[in-house]
């Protein structure tokens, strides 16, 4: 099998069903925290950075288009933005002349 072969095979297998692409990134994100705390909780260690840096290389060695693998990740997506949201108005907005459970209270 060559590589242009085997590039449109992991496009349609993905392409398919959403669930290599939320494996591979729930994967990736593992093996990420496990070199961040081999490398001892070092900040240039980041889960997050080592994650999108691992993704880039399996999106690119498999030749697998972002928008192919961004349609089966839209679940992590949604469930990503949606948490960050709520960290946000729940530890950084605070509400001037108001106490702290009608500031919950709007965080949802």
């Amino acid at each position: 099998m060559s590589i242009g072969e085997l590039s449109v095979s992991v496009n349609a297998i993905v392409a398919a069903s959403p669930l290599p692409a939320l494996t591979a990134t729930v994967g990736v994100y593992i093996v990420a925290c496990r070199l961040h705390t081999l490398a001892r909780k070092n900040p240039l260690a980041n889960p997050v950075a080592i994650s999108v840096l691992l993704m880039i290389a399996i999106l690119y060695l498999t030749g697998t288009s972002y928008s192919a693998y961004f349609a089966g990740a839209k679940l992590i997506h949604f469930l990503l933005g949606r948490r960050s949201l709520h960290w946000l108005f729940r530890y950084t907005i605070r509400c001037p002349g108001s106490d702290e459970r009608s500031c919950r209270c709007l965080a949802g």
